[in-house]
């Protein structure tokens, strides 16, 4: 046996193969399983009868995500560049952390194996360089081993885990590790050992087992303190929970109303919730839409995958700016300052100077829909789209989707190519849409869409359209907003101000937060006061999260096991 965790046996690939046959075979069982320990045997306990139906909404048994897996990797090996790990998701309009749509395929059983494989070798790689990276000492040769690894995990499979684990959980991986490093070498031994441990269902997987008590009428216990933990940091950080926040789980901190919003104002005062707040904005307002956004290069020579990716960087630049200044729903919706890269300038018609620099946009921008990212990528490749950006204001801010299209309408685009087409752009559109079948959806998607049309398809800021002048002017009255307005610094005004665009967007946070779409049953009440909490704070979205976190749907779950 090496009495270093070295890169020459790291080299032994037929050995690491085959000690890893044994560990392979049970990673479709663990994940089959979701989580559930072995029972004393060793063998899997009978699964629980169904649960008797309830009047409440279940918390999901919820996989960390790939960004969740990523950070928490960047968090549980500190000091170790570990590479990316890449799982195939599909959640559609949903995001990522929604549970119904993080079903385990054949697929993302190989991607999950490949990448702890990965992240085993390189964090095995780095221990051989400076052992101090992993283990709390240095091995003192070859007997040592054994006792470094027992020491390394009392503290490591807790941050793991992120719950105290038993000594026979713990001895199960020392012994593990003796017997491998017996027959293939120390490092290969690590190596599994971290497979192991970055394929258990207690690390892939957000488990709450604790049992907390009786459950109550509806059939529900509290979470937890030491699952809340893992609750908090997921929501308010996208990632494991840091040892003061696992300390407070232990010690029970978390099970109080008190303790639970101490840590929040902690997690919120952290650089690393701007992790999670880039996540949930990245997915509710579909940021990357524009990276897959293509332009007629004979019209938009200037549009490239430069622009393309500036356009997007302005998004997550802007976001930093309105979260470290007020947090409110109203600068988003309608702020002027934004951070730019000089090659976005011309499309805004600004000088930019210097990377990121903060600039002060014209009177006509306002506000996450007037900028380039969105406006761009929701129009077609020469034309805007009064359609894409009207759908998605009612659906992401209004949270009125629209029906689809039946199959016997013709949805192509109108083109001024068309014989006897309309001069402007949404004069085409009014008239494709004067089909008596199509006025009742339409009524409140061009009611929007039309008073974005000062901007064209890539983003830029227009006054004449086919020679005439540009009408903005808009109708949200067939909207539960109502009203009418002229542009699009109106339109970010008024759904700044409507109590319909804070419901919604508290309802996407509620989402984001549990994991499922709300049940309109058991979940009203929460909604209603996280409505309330928002219009109370001036659209303070800190004030928000903070809200969530106490109510009933956050601090409680369905008895019964996991969870």
């Amino acid at each position: 046996m090496d009495s270093r965790f070295g890169s020459t046996t790291l080299r032994r690939t037929g050995s690491l193969a085959a000690a890893a046959t044994v560990l392979g075979l049970l990673v479709p069982l663990l994940l089959a399983l979701g989580g559930c320990p072995p029972g004393d045997d060793g063998r899997p306990p009978e699964p629980p009868p169904p649960e008797p139906p309830t009047a409440t909404a279940p918390s999901p048994l919820r996989r960390l995500a790939t960004e969740e897996l990523n950070r928490t990797l960047r968090d549980l090996f500190p000091g170790v560049t570990v590479p990316a790990v890449e799982i195939t998701e599909d959640p559609g309009k949903n995001f990522v952390q929604d549970a119904a749509y993080q079903v385990v395929t054949d697929l993302g059983v190989e991607e999950l194996r490949a990448g702890a494989n990965a992240v085993a070798a390189a964090v095995a790689l780095a221990v051989d360089d400076d052992p101090l990276v992993l283990w709390p000492r240095a091995p003192a040769g070859d007997g040592d081993a054994r006792a470094v690894v027992d020491e390394w995990l009392q503290s490591f499979l807790p941050r793991a885990f992120r719950r105290p684990v038993t000594e026979d959980e713990r001895a199960r991986f020392v012994d593990f590790f003796a017997a491998q490093a017996a027959t293939h070498g120390s490092d290969v031994a690590l190596q599994l050992v971290l497979q192991g441990i970055l394929q258990s269902p207690s690390f892939l997987y957000r488990l709450e087992l604790e049992d907390t008590g009786n459950a109550d009428d509806r059939g529900r216990v509290p979470v937890s303190s030491v699952a809340m933990a893992t609750r908090l940091s997921y929501f308010l950080w996208g990632s494991m929970p840091d040892d003061a926040l696992l300390q407070a789980g232990v010690d029970g901190a978390l099970a109080t109303p008190e303790g639970l919003a101490a840590q929040t104002r902690r997690l919120l005062d952290d650089a690393r919730a701007l992790d999670a707040i880039q996540s949930f904005h990245r997915q509710w307002l579909d940021l990357d839409r524009v990276l897959r956004t293509n332009k007629d290069p004979s019209r938009f020579p200037e549009y490239n995958e430069f622009l393309r990716g500036a356009m997007r960087r302005e998004a997550d630049r802007f976001l930093e700016l309105v979260f470290s200044t007020d947090s409110k729903l109203r600068t988003l919706l309608t702020s002027r300052q934004t951070r730019l890269l000089p090659g976005l300038g011309p499309v805004y018609g600004v000088s930019v100077a210097e990377d990121d620099a903060l600039v002060t946009l014209p009177p006509e921008r306002s506000g996450i829909l007037t900028q380039a990212q969105f406006l761009a990528s929701r129009s077609h490749a020469v034309e805007s789209s009064p359609v894409l950006r009207g759908v998605f204001v009612l659906e992401r801010l209004l949270c009125a989707s629209p029906p689809p299209p039946s199959g016997d309408i013709d949805i192509t685009p109108p083109s001024a190519d068309d014989p006897g087409a309309p001069t402007t752009n949404r004069a085409r559109y009014a008239a494709h849409t004067e089909n008596p079948s199509c006025k009742s959806c339409h009524a409140p998607i061009d009611g929007i869409g039309f008073g974005l049309e000062a901007f064209d398809s890539v983003g830029r800021f227009r006054t004449t359209d086919g020679g005439q002048p540009v009408d903005a002017s808009g109708d949200l009255s067939a909207t539960a907003v109502g009203g009418t307005f002229d542009g699009a610094a109106a339109l970010g005004a008024i759904l700044a101000d409507s109590p319909v665009v804070a419901d919604c967007v508290a309802r996407h946070w509620f989402r984001f937060a549990q994991g499922r779409h709300e049940d309109h049953l058991s979940d009203d009440a929460d909604l209603q006061l996280l409505k309330a909490a928002l219009v109370a704070s001036d659209g303070d979205i800190r004030a928000l999260l903070a809200s969530i976190v106490l109510t009933d749907a956050f601090r409680t779950r369905v008895a019964g096991g996991a969870p």
